[in-house]
């Protein structure tokens, strides 16, 4: 058991600013180590032979190695900060029973014991029910105290196990970085194909913050995409995810070079079979390969092309002033990236933003610039509330979003999103250290269509809140028929805001389509008929000048809610903050 001492001691947010610290020299380890390594590449493109060829394997073997240390550190990095999650609310209470009886007049001993003060008025029958009262408000504080020091203790040697345990892992990977640790015999198993890592975020999580550094980083070799698993802390997911990065870049560059081999003059735009004029059968079949060939080259030109916004989007060189620090949640071989603005493990509010039609990772950018506008939103809600924490807000591109308006009026975008996004929400919520963060999703267009089919059909998704921006319908025609996680559904309406512009054309598909398209209008709050969900104002957006007719409806409406002048932008940063309504 603790003391009271020993528990005022405490300092549970230096340990957090050590994990952030941490945390960030070890990120700037790991940019440094890629640009000498990109470097090292260049030189050797250029140097032939034994000399080179030795010097290319010296310089894989440092790039492991860096590898390996920067899996320790990050491990260290994250025992600090659950570190500091776990005993700083323990140090709290133990310290408000403890200052409370005190300033009721108690004796509080260094181990728990509480002594009520003597009685004193001079009637002997008062001074017995007195101090008989006295000793039971004593009693009271030291019931409540003793626990309370027990409970800090126990959490205390834990933190002080898993930091060891951290600690020893590096020390022996700093000792040598290079050689063969060690892996656990659970994780052999799974290399040798005779078991696999646990599915759910909860009990992913639980293994993989039992893994030591070697463990992780041979998992990560064996998979190159277990960045993407959810339950895993958000520092080792932009870790192994920036690693997969550039050898999806990589992969995706041979794969279009190997294509454009195969057919040489059509990389170079000579010899395409004719489409015009009468042609046999042997040019018709000649015309539909270079179809698909072309349609093949397109689709890799524009993951590879996505690729390299993604990277530049989360390259620190490239930061501007103001931006929040970026974690690369998720990243795949089918173009789809998760980028989050701040560590969401260490949040107190988080939010995920799901984009809607059109969105591929060459448009990522703009929606990160948007999720930045959310976040400093909630940003200046919380501190004109006076509240204490942070806030990180999540890009979600985890889907394959519809490209046309056509694809848009189709469920199965939104269906096949589903479970994708309530899983990232489960381990969003498994990762998170300390007191549960308070969770938003944000849905944009088509985005919004994904949450309601992630929050129905039987799915019940694990967040706070959910906000429905210029929806075109979310699968349902009244809020009953969404379901979140542990809250009554006769109280989902609280939960479920919505915001539609007078001149945004998107929601007036609900409207006037209703069930025949994608439900109802979340935002349409006319009585008896009206969805249910909290309606937040936003400002009515450009309309088209129809002279005598007034303003008409503009697509242009549709995508200014993230204007600085928007009450919708305000309401969503209100809602993020935890606050509600404004």
């Amino acid at each position: 058991m603790a003391t009271i001492s020993q528990v005022r001691a405490w300092d549970p947010t230096g340990l957090a600013a050590a994990a952030t610290a941490l945390e960030q020299k070890n990120r700037d380890f790991m940019h440094a180590v890629e640009s000498a390594h990109r470097a090292v590449d260049f030189a050797l493109d250029q140097w032939k032979g034994e000399a080179s060829a030795a010097a290319s394997a010296r310089a894989l073997a440092d790039s492991i190695a860096a590898t390996h240390l920067t899996t320790g550190v990050f491990a260290e990095a994250d025992a600090l900060s659950e570190a500091a999650a776990a005993l700083g609310p323990a140090r709290a209470a133990v310290i408000d029973i403890a200052d409370s009886a005190i300033a009721e007049g108690m004796a509080v001993a260094d181990d728990g014991r509480v002594s009520a003060p003597r009685y004193g008025s001079g009637n002997t029958a008062l001074d017995i029910l007195g101090q008989a009262a006295f000793d039971e408000k004593a009693h009271s504080f030291e019931a409540r105290l003793v626990p309370a020091l027990h409970t800090a203790g126990s959490l205390d040697e834990g933190a002080a196990a898993a930091l060891s345990k951290a600690a020893g892992d590096l020390a022996d990977l700093a000792q040598s970085p290079s050689a063969q640790q060690t892996m656990s015999a659970g994780v052999v198993a799974i290399l040798d194909g005779n078991a696999f890592p646990p599915v759910g975020a909860r009990e992913f999580n639980e293994f993989w913050e039992s893994l030591s550094p070697n463990d992780k980083d041979a998992l990560a070799a064996f998979d190159p995409g277990i960045g993407n698993r959810d339950g895993m802390p958000a520092a080792d997911r932009d870790h192994f995810n920036r690693i997969n990065l550039g050898n999806l870049q990589s992969s995706t560059s041979t794969e279009l070079a190997d294509l454009d081999g195969k057919h040489p003059d059509w990389a170079k735009g000579r010899n395409i079979p004719s489409d015009a004029g009468s042609v046999d059968e042997v040019d018709q079949q000649a015309r539909r390969d270079y179809e698909r060939w072309q349609q093949q080259r397109a689709d890799l030109q524009q993951r590879l092309d996505g690729y390299g916004v993604l990277a530049d989007q989360i390259d620190p060189t490239l930061a501007e002033e103001g931006d929040s620090e970026k974690y690369l949640l998720g990243v795949d071989d089918k173009g789809r990236a998760i980028v989050a603005l701040n560590n969401p493990d260490t949040a107190t509010n988080v939010a995920t933003f799901v984009p809607g039609t059109g969105s591929h990772l060459g448009t990522i950018g703009g929606d990160i610039d948007r999720s930045q506008m959310m976040l400093d939103s909630t940003e200046y809600q919380r501190r004109f509330a006076g509240l204490e924490g942070s806030t990180s807000v999540v890009t979600w591109y985890g889907y394959d979003a519809p490209q046309t308006i056509p694809q848009a009026g189709l469920d199965g975008y939104a269906d096949g999103g589903a479970g994708s996004l309530d899983r990232f929400q489960d381990g969003l919520r498994a990762s998170h250290d300390g007191t549960p963060s308070h969770n938003t999703v944000v849905g944009h267009s088509y985005g919004s269509t994904v949450i309601g089919a992630a929050a129905s059909g039987g799915r019940s998704i694990d967040v706070n809140d959910l906000f429905f921006v210029g929806s075109p319908g979310v699968g349902m025609d009244r809020v009953e028929g969404l379901s979140l996680e542990g809250i009554d559904p006769e109280h989902v309406g609280g939960h479920v805001y919505a915001t539609a512009a007078a001149n945004d054309p998107v929601p007036m598909i609900g409207d006037v389509f209703g069930s025949l398209s994608h439900g109802a209008n979340p935002a349409n709050d006319l009585p008896l008929i009206g969805f249910g969900a909290t309606v937040v104002e936003s400002a009515p957006g450009t309309g088209i000048d129809a002279g005598l007719l007034g303003e008409l409806p503009s697509p242009a409406a549709h995508s200014e809610y993230w204007e600085n002048n928007n009450p919708a932008l305000a309401g969503m940063g209100h809602v993020i903050a935890g606050l509600g309504a404004p």
